[in-house]
């Protein structure tokens, strides 16, 4: 478990409740899907949106004026298991939206299905070896998909943030990401 800005945040407004109580039921590296339980505003990655969008607001006019070099590093958690969107997005992103499932052909999935410590874990769901069962496989995809989309509403928000500033026409955006999940390819 770490300890970060939000997880502070979190503690402070949610009068120390767990901060896995926004995903029950899935741990912090599960495949799975679920919505996430608490209201919006408390999910990590409208929590990292609106302190971007807040420092530009408090800060974008002097950075303007004083026409100075400034950086700001916006550091989303998610898209990243657990798979735990606002259920708005959710709904958002139906089976029929998915692109389909790459799969080995060569009897991956029979080979290793029941290699021990793979496939159903009580304690968790961290790792599967063979095919995931399909509901909740596609349930996870999902929901991996509106947590992308949610991550793109905010960095829309910080966009339009920028632009209101004035500061969008002068700013260089990088955008980056450390890898992707395979989403049940294989």
């Amino acid at each position: 478990s770490f300890n970060d800005d939000y997880c502070h945040w979190f503690h402070e407004h949610r009068n120390n409740q767990p901060i896995d109580s926004g995903w029950p039921g899935i741990d912090n590296n599960c495949w799975k899907g679920r919505p996430y339980a608490l209201d919006e505003e408390f999910h990590p990655t409208a929590w990292v949106g609106k302190v971007a969008v807040d420092w530009l607001k408090q800060n974008g006019t002097a950075m303007q004026e004083e026409d100075k070099p400034w950086m700001l590093k916006v550091s989303f958690h998610r898209p990243h298991s657990p798979y735990s969107p606002p259920k708005r997005f959710l709904l958002n992103v139906t089976e029929e939206n998915l692109p389909p499932t790459r799969l080995a052909s060569d009897g991956w999935d029979e080979v290793y299905r029941d290699t021990p410590g793979c496939g159903p874990n009580p304690k968790g769901c961290d790792q599967w070896c063979g095919l995931m069962p399909y509901r909740d496989m596609t349930l996870g995809r999902r929901a991996y998909r509106a947590e992308a989309q949610f991550v793109d509403h905010w960095v829309g928000n910080i966009l339009s943030t920028l632009e209101q500033n004035g500061l969008l026409d002068t700013t260089l955006i990088v955008w980056t990401s450390d890898h992707g999940d395979c989403q049940g390819d294989h």
